[in-house]
């Protein structure tokens, strides 16, 4: 890596990408690198130059960033209004329904916050105006997605979006902020490939080989930058998070809505609350429990589908006719497969026989970057939502296999293996 250009390895990537994918290339992005006032300047020029804006944050980034942005763009003729997202998890129609109550000629949706993506698109694709997003972090997570899950009342709409994304990478600005969240996000690969592989081969599906290889490397990559000297696995972070933001949020989150880390990172944001270990300590109980499901292989014990769906429609205020629907259609789906599904399990077990150690260097890792360790009330939380993880989603991952082979009834028991 010793002559890694970051702006040269991403524009190429995406060029990659559009050749590869052609009429399937569902990303419609622009990457400039650069510091982020001098860049934004040039950006303002080329796609609102002269107009009205929107910038929207949470509290803390208004406090930090507002009086620059504002300064820098009313010296460019642009008048800045502000719109601040307090405190909340939960994407909603209510909630973003201030935003279209902004005047009609606003021209671009400014943004630094990755949190607030799902506003910013799904304000920017029905506005058809661009996304200006300067990143303040290395986590990049479900960044660029093109489809977006939104409550409506008590139902959980899908919502498919393509805005124009102008994207301004400031590696000063940014530095190794996030650095431990963004490893967290590389790891979670490793349950969701898992994941994806299982949903293609239940479902028939042909699998996205150039989506998979390229993510495979992410996580593989991911794990070994840790060890790099401060400065390069910074850069090797940012580019390995772009990477993988890229590729998902292309994929029509084939990835994505499979993940039951995706899946665990949903529930609690429907429940309005969410833990800093959130994504790492759920890669590790799927990692673990996917561990023990193809080394035990079935046992009798029923999964109930009405408990298990009235239990979601309570924790997250969906109707649980929604989640019993996607039950039904897996059990549909996974009727007179057991031969299949067990050979599956059986391949997976020796990818899995050393998912414990897996597990352990990878805590450690994320612990030496700064990550914190869960306490006993976030731990049993995290790890009794993961048992739900494969009931959220109508798609087929590894917590569906988990669930049919009878083993989450006995978590939910309280019984060890």
């Amino acid at each position: 890596m010793a002559n890694f250009n970051l702006s040269e390895s991403l524009s190429n990537l995406v060029k990659d990408m559009k050749s590869h994918y052609k009429i399937k290339y569902a990303l419609p992005l622009n990457l400039y690198f650069g510091e982020r006032n001098e860049t934004l300047k040039k950006v303002i020029d080329l796609v609102a130059p002269f107009s009205t804006g929107v910038f929207l944050s949470t509290p803390s980034t208004f406090e930090k960033e507002e009086k620059s942005y504002r300064k820098m763009l009313n010296g460019k003729g642009i008048k800045l209004i502000n719109y601040i997202v307090d405190g909340t998890y939960r994407f909603t129609v209510e909630g973003v329904s201030g935003l279209f109550a902004l005047p009609d000629n606003i021209r671009f949706i400014l943004y630094s916050d990755k949190s607030l993506s799902p506003y910013a698109s799904y304000f920017a694709h029905f506005r058809k105006i661009p996304v200006i997003y300067i990143p303040n972090s290395l986590d990049f997570s479900n960044a660029f997605n093109n489809i977006i899950s939104i409550v409506n009342g008590e139902k959980l709409d899908y919502v498919k979006v393509k805005p124009q994304r102008e994207v301004i990478i400031d590696k000063e600005y940014i530095g190794e902020v996030g650095i431990a969240h963004a490893f967290a996000d590389l790891m979670s690969l490793l349950p969701t490939l898992t994941d994806y592989r299982i949903n293609c081969n239940i479902l028939n599906i042909k699998p996205d080989v150039y989506a998979y290889d390229h993510l495979k490397e992410c996580l593989t990559e991911g794990y070994k930058i840790a060890s790099m000297p401060k400065k390069s696995r910074a850069e090797m972070f940012l580019y390995y998070s772009i990477k993988k933001a890229l590729i998902g949020g292309n994929a029509l989150d084939a990835f994505t809505f499979v993940s039951a880390v995706y899946a665990v990172e949903s529930i609690f944001s429907l429940r309005d609350e969410c833990y800093e270990q959130l994504r790492l300590q759920s890669v590790i109980d799927l990692v673990n429990i996917y561990s023990v499901c193809f080394e035990t292989g079935s046992v009798l014990q029923v999964a109930n589908l009405n408990e298990r769906a009235e239990e979601l429609a309570k924790q997250t205020g969906i109707d649980e006719s929604h989640f019993m629907s996607n039950l039904i259609y897996q059990q549909a789906v996974l009727t007179g497969k057991t031969e299949r599904v067990e050979k599956l399990k059986e391949f997976l077990k020796r990818e899995f026989s050393t998912a414990s150690k897996t597990g352990e260097s990878i805590y450690k890792i994320y612990l030496s970057l700064g990550g914190k360790k869960a306490d006993s009330k976030a731990f049993k939380e995290i790890f009794y939502t993961v048992l739900r993880a494969g009931d959220f989603g109508r798609k087929i991952n590894g917590m569906t296999i988990v669930r049919e082979s009878g083993l989450t009834e006995k978590y939910l028991n309280g019984d060890k293996f």
